[in-house]
């Protein structure tokens, strides 16, 4: 057994039983007895394949089992708990690049489906260094500039806003249909408690006049915010350029 399992480090009563230098069958009644005594967590149980008939094997995972395992050992033979600590340590150790693996392939992954924006990206890369100690090799900030525009990150704001703040009479609700018929926002939906969840996204040709933020109701979802000072030109792409003139 590697110590690797889909719930992450794990300790087996065999390997304990060759760490303390014991009979595995005397582990497995040491085990049984702590548990009867309320001392440490049933652990769960499974059949290792052998030569001759399988045999069974306590499983010890996570915080809970890390913490009996060590309690075990500890009642077994006091003068191996180190090497039961550092064993622990040597499977923690080995999981962190897989899990750092899996958190960089979801956030590329993320960002790609949802057109997500360098900041946003940032954030999550650093949400992911947190868990690993590795923020100090992170920028502080990155800079989402439009393609057209000056290489410097924009003002933005909502839809509902800046039609507000052009006097347009119109609600976000009315114009999103618009920007999709123009291939510049898509209805993404996601599963939620009360059935479908929908939500606006961004397309790459709409990221020419704003950016897709993670939703503050919902990280699984985006907001998109729109550039202000390519609002006006967005009017005119899906032809509401004459209630900027009416204004």
């Amino acid at each position: 057994m590697n110590g690797l399992s889909k719930s992450g480090p794990s300790v087996t009563s065999r390997e304990i039983a060759e760490l303390v230098e014991s009979r595995h069958d005397d582990v497995k009644r040491s085990i049984e007895r702590l548990v009867v005594r309320g001392v440490i967590t049933s652990p769960p149980m499974a059949e290792k394949p052998t030569a001759g008939r399988p045999v069974a094997e306590y499983i010890f995972t996570g915080e809970q089992g890390k913490r009996d395992s060590i309690v075990v050992v500890a009642q077994l033979s006091p003068e191996f708990t180190a090497r039961l600590v550092d064993r622990w340590l040597e499977l923690e150790h080995r999981a962190i690049p897989s899990s750092v693996e899996d958190g960089c392939t979801l956030i590329e992954s993320v960002t790609r489906t949802l057109h997500l924006p360098p900041s946003e990206s940032l954030g999550m890369y650093h949400k992911l260094a947190d868990k690993t100690g590795h923020k100090d090799l992170l920028p502080a900030y990155t800079v989402d500039a439009i393609e057209r525009g000056g290489g410097s990150s924009q003002p933005t704001a909502s839809l509902k806003s800046l039609l507000l703040e052009h006097k347009t009479g119109l609600s976000a609700m009315k114009v999103y249909p618009l920007l999709e018929k123009a291939g510049l926002a898509e209805h993404l939906s996601r599963p939620s408690s009360k059935g479908v969840k929908k939500f606006w996204c961004l397309t790459e040709a709409g990221q020419l006049f704003g950016k897709n933020l993670t939703s503050p109701a919902n990280n699984r979802e985006t907001q998109p915010h729109f550039y202000t000072s390519e609002f006006p030109q967005l009017l005119q792409v899906i032809g509401l350029s004459g209630l900027l003139e009416a204004a």
